[in-house]
Formats: structure tokens, sequence, C-alpha cells
């Protein structure tokens, strides 16, 4: 059980719409922990221009995932973000951190505990239409995808609230990882903390689902 504090709640897997760290941090619909709900949730940048979604999400408490916003955000709250990406939801038990630096360094710098966290079945309530891969391959370089859901997918959804999921979401929380504030993170420690992160992530997801987790 985590105690009353700030923490670096790291998602996995990032899944469409990223919509179990959405429920769980973001509004009152699920039993996620009360002592743990002062909490901003972190979307990306390009989602916060789309019109009036700006306004939503400061209503929700929701931060765009700039740097030095979240960085501020940690001064008085915890931070929920999926630091896969959103290209995570391409592939089924890949986790893609091998090169994620900011997030650790932030760790560091501030002295925050990571928290993974892994939301099964989280991938089923958002299912996406088959991109070419060709399509999907112009937009790597620039960290992202075309997510375009089913119509099953936003029918479920739309009547997410009045119709309960016939197979659970299943959201486990793991044990924080301490992290030993650092003014200047060397490249060394970033990637020490990263590995740390990475295996106590795998080993949580061999526990729960019996499967071995891909890092790339």
């Amino acid at each position: 059980k985590l105690e009353k504090g700030k923490y670096i709640f790291m998602w996995y897997p990032h899944g469409a719409f990223s919509s179990s760290m959405f429920f769980h941090t973001a509004t009152e619909f699920t039993e996620w922990p009360l002592q743990l709900k002062d909490i901003r949730c972190v979307a990306l940048n390009m989602v916060h221009g789309f019109p009036f979604m700006s306004e939503i999400f400061e209503k929700l408490h929701i931060i765009p995932s700039n740097y030095h916003t979240m960085k501020n955000a940690l001064q008085d709250n915890s931070i929920s973000v999926s630091a896969g990406g959103m290209r995570e939801m391409l592939y089924e038990d890949t986790a893609l951190l091998a090169r994620r630096r900011g997030i650790f360094k932030m760790a560091l710098e501030t002295g925050t505990p990571l928290v993974p966290v892994i939301s099964l079945g989280d991938t089923k309530l958002w299912e996406i239409v088959k991109i070419p891969d060709c399509i999907q391959d112009i937009l790597e370089p620039y960290d992202i995808c075309v997510p375009i859901p089913t119509f099953k997918s936003l029918w479920k959804s739309i009547g997410l609230l009045q119709n309960p999921l016939k197979d659970p979401i299943l959201t486990v929380i793991g044990e924080p990882i301490a992290v030993q504030q650092v003014e200047l993170p060397t490249d060394a420690q970033i990637a020490e903390l990263r590995s740390k992160y990475i295996g106590s992530l795998k080993q949580m997801y061999k526990k729960e689902t019996g499967r071995d987790l891909t890092i790339a």
C-alpha cells in the first residue's frame, strides 16, 4: 500500500487514449486509492491544441507532456504518465522504454519515487483500425502514430458508464522505486534508474500475465 506523497506513476501499456490512466487519475469514476488522488495526468502536447481540449483538460487537472510543466507539477502533486508514448499501442507485450530518458532525469532531479502501473485489458477497450505500416513508419521519427478507433470500440465507450465492461480492466500498482535526488544527474545515473524501473516492470508483467515483456 502506497503512503500519501508525491510519485511519478508510470503506466503500461499506453493503449489508445490511455483510458485507464485517465479514468483512474483524472476522474472519480473508479476505485483508485483516495490517498493517491492528488495527481496531474499527462497528455500529449498536441492534444491540448485541439478545439476546446485545453479548457476541458484544465478542469480535469490534465497537463501537457512538456518537461518543465511536468517538473513544476511535481512541486505539489504526483504526475501520471504513459512513458512509452503513443506508438506503444501498435505493439503487444512490448514497452517502448529503451530510449526514454527525460522522465528518469526528472525523477532524479526532483527525488520523486517511480511507481510502475500495469493496466491489463486497457488495449481491448479501444481497438484501433489497422493502418498501413508505411504510414506509421513515416511518423516514427516524431514518436507518434495514427490511432483511429474501430466503430465497435467507439460504441462500447459511449455506453461505458451505463453498461459495465464484460471483461473488467485490472490495474496493478507496483512497489515504489526510491529515487535519490541529484541536482545534475549524469547519463549513467539516468540509465541506471531506467534499468531499475524496467526490471521492476518486467517482473510485474511476468507475474500478472505469465508472459515476458519486450523492451524496445
